[in-house]
């Protein structure tokens, strides 16, 4: 099962899932993602452990970093 998190980048905006790659994430923390409109700074608001592979459609994009990383 791959390694997943949902990330919000308006308080109340639909979630976005997203690749951690190698990175420790949970609930509450700022990182940064690569998307359409650019690099976007978002909220994690599903961590990995909450998100069911079967949602999934496509490939996905990875998260950068954490926001506090610079």
């Amino acid at each position: 099962m791959p390694n997943v998190v949902g990330i919000r980048f308006e308080s109340s905006g639909r979630v976005s899932y997203f690749d951690p790659a190698d990175l420790e994430l949970s609930v509450g923390e700022r990182v940064v993602v690569d998307t359409e409109e650019g690099q976007r700074e978002g909220e994690v608001v599903i961590s990995p452990a909450q998100v069911l592979f079967s949602e999934l459609r496509g490939p996905l994009s990875p998260v950068l970093r954490k926001a506090d990383d610079g």
